[in-house]
Parts: C-alpha cells; sequence; structure tokens
C-alpha cells in the first residue's frame, strides 16, 4: 500500500519558461510529494543529504542520496515521494 500524504511537501517554482521548469521542492520529515507524474525527463539536485522513498503503485523503494548528489529520470508515471529522514530536506 502506498505511503498518505498527511504532510505536504513545499513546492517552489524558480523558473518556468519554454526552455526549461525548475522547482524547489522542501520535505519536513516524513512529508510526500504526493501523487504526480513528469510529462518530460528531470534533475534532482539534492541540497542536503537524505533519503528518498519512492511508490511505483506496488512496491516502494528507499534510494539514498548525499548532498550535492544529482540523478536525472525520464518522464514517468504518476507516484509520489516521501522524504523518510528525520530532518528537514531539500
Amino acid at each position: 500500500m502506498a505511503f498518505t500524504c498527511t504532510i505536504p511537501a513545499v513546492a517552489t517554482l524558480q523558473q518556468d519558461d519554454d526552455t526549461v521548469r525548475i522547482t524547489r521542492w522542501d520535505f519536513e520529515p516524513g512529508a510526500v510529494t504526493g501523487w504526480h507524474s513528469h510529462g518530460w525527463p528531470y534533475f534532482v539536485i539534492m541540497l542536503v543529504a537524505g533519503t528518498l522513498r519512492i511508490h511505483d503503485g506496488t512496491k516502494e523503494t528507499d534510494v539514498p542520496l548525499a548532498e550535492g548528489q544529482a540523478y536525472m529520470r525520464q518522464a514517468a508515471r504518476p507516484r509520489p515521494t516521501l522524504c523518510s529522514t528525520r530532518a528537514t530536506r531539500s
């Protein structure tokens, strides 16, 4: 069963134009994005270390990420992301 969105992560749109959209996500402990999709490839850059929990509709996967680490993913179907760390993460 997917985790529930009782604490929403906070999205701050930093740039949105014909070329790129940049959104900063801030996660309080236990916060989730809720179900969402990406209609285009996207990049994530961790401002602080943390573990993200991703639910694909069937199973949950914990992804530990280091401060400054970046990764790229292709466009994806809707899914929620949970920050499973005990401190605020961005």
